[in-house]
């Protein structure tokens, strides 16, 4: 995934590279994957929206 958003050319910093690298759920970090093919910031990625969508 880290490979993904660097490709990108999205900013990782430490603490969403941390929450990456540190994620044992396959389900979330294939969902997040799946964000990281789309969303315009990392930080959306690995961030729960609002409205719970």
């Amino acid at each position: 995934m880290l490979l993904v958003l660097e490709a990108r050319g999205l900013g990782v910093t430490d603490e969403i590279r941390e929450r990456i690298t540190a994620c044992d759920d396959p389900d979330l970090l294939r969902t997040w994957l799946t964000r990281a093919v789309t969303m315009e910031a990392a930080e959306d990625i690995v961030t729960e929206p609002e409205n719970g969508a």
